[in-house]
C-alpha cells in the first residue's frame, strides 16, 4: 500500500481548489487539482490518484459525465469519487450515486466535514487494499497465490501470446530439508527463496507459489536462448543464498527449472503443464538445472 495517498480536486473555481486543499492539509496527502472535466481525465491516464474530489457543475464536461467516463475505463473505474456541489436536490444526489459516486460534500462546504470524509475513504481503501492483498497473496512468502496467478497468468497469455516462457520452479530436496531442520526452517528457506526470485525479476514478470515448494513465473523473452539465460541466472542466484541465518549451518538450497515457450493459441494451463513435464526431466538428469522443451 502507498505510503502517501494521492487526490485530485476537480473544480473549474481556483478559489474551492484551495479551500479544499487547505481542509487536507493534515491528512498527510499529496494533492493534484484539474479544472476542468478534460483536464482532469488527462491528468488520470499519466498518473495514478487514490481519490477525486470532483466538482459537478462545470462546463463543457461536468461532473456527472467525468465520473461516468472514469466508470467506464478499467484504468479509473476504481477510483472512489466524492462529489462536492451545491446542488443538494434529491435529484442530483441520487444521480451522482447512479454515476459512480461514493459520497456527496454539498457546497459551500465546511473544511472539518469534508476532511472527515476524506479520512473516512482512505481508511476504507486500507482495508479494501489489505483485504485484496490477503485473498491474492500466498500466506507464507507474499507472492501471488496459485488462483491469482492463473487469473493474471491468462490476461498475460492473451496479450503477449508467442513472446512468453512459462517457469516451474521446484526446490531441490525440500522434503529432506523439513525432515532434517523442521517445517520452521523449511518455511523460512522457502521465504527466502521467493525474495531472492523477485530480486531478479524484470519488469511485467508474474510469480506466484503453487503449493508447497513449487513456484510458477511467466516472463516476456525475445527467444529460448534469452530463457535459458535467465533460468541459470535464477538457478545461480537461489545456490547463493547463505541460509545460515535461517538454519545456522551452512544451509544452501538449489531449484530445478522445466520451461516452456507459449506457442499459438495454447492455454495457460497447456503451457504451464508442458513447464511441468520439463521440471520433471530437469530431476530427473541430477537436479539443479533448467531444461527447455525440445
Amino acid at each position: 500500500m502507498p505510503e502517501q495517498r494521492r487526490i485530485l480536486i476537480v473544480d473549474d473555481d481556483a478559489r474551492n481548489i484551495k479551500v479544499a486543499a487547505n481542509a487536507l492539509n493534515d491528512t498527510g496527502v499529496v494533492i493534484g487539482f484539474a479544472k476542468s472535466g478534460e483536464e482532469a481525465l488527462n491528468r488520470l491516464r499519466e498518473t495514478p490518484f487514490d481519490l477525486i474530489l470532483l466538482d459537478v457543475m462545470m462546463p463543457r464536461l461536468d461532473g456527472f459525465q467525468v465520473c461516468s467516463r472514469l466508470k467506464e475505463d478499467p484504468r479509473t473505474a476504481g477510483i472512489p469519487v466524492i462529489f462536492l456541489t451545491a446542488r443538494t436536490d434529491e435529484e442530483s444526489i441520487e444521480r451522482a450515486y447512479e454515476v459512480g459516486g461514493i459520497d456527496y460534500v454539498s457546497k459551500p462546504f465546511r473544511t472539518r466535514e469534508l476532511a472527515a470524509r476524506v479520512r473516512v475513504q482512505l481508511r476504507q481503501l486500507d482495508l479494501i487494499e489489505r483485504l485484496e492483498f490477503l485473498a491474492t497473496r500466498d500466506s507464507l512468502t507474499g507472492v501471488f497465490n496459485r488462483r491469482r496467478f492463473f487469473e493474471l497468468g491468462s490476461v498475460m497469455l492473451a496479450e503477449f501470446r508467442g513472446e512468453l516462457v512459462a517457469m516451474m520452479i521446484d526446490v531441490d530436496h525440500f522434503k529432506r530439508i523439513n525432515d532434517a531442520y523442521g517445517h520452521q526452517v523449511g518455511d523460512a528457506v522457502l521465504r527466502q527463496i521467493a525474495s531472492t526470485i523477485e530480486t531478479t525479476l524484470p519488469q511485467g514478470a508474474l510469480f506466484g507459489r503453487l503449493g508447497g515448494e513449487e513456484f510458477a513465473l511467466l516472463v516476456r523473452v525475445r527467444d529460448a536462448e534469452e530463457a535459458m539465460v535467465y533460468a541459470d541466472r535464477l538457478r545461480e542466484c537461489v545456490a547463493s543464498i547463505d541460509l545460515a541465518q535461517v538454519e545456522g549451518s551452512g544451509l544452501r538450497c538449489t531449484i530445478s527449472i522445466g520451461l516452456s515457450v507459449a506457442e499459438g493459441d495454447v492455454s495457460l494451463d497447456a503451457v504451464l503443464n508442458e513447464a511441468d513435464r520439463m521440471l520433471y526431466r530437469a530431476k530427473d538428469e541430477g537436479r539443479n538445472r533448467a531444461v527447455l522443451r525440445g
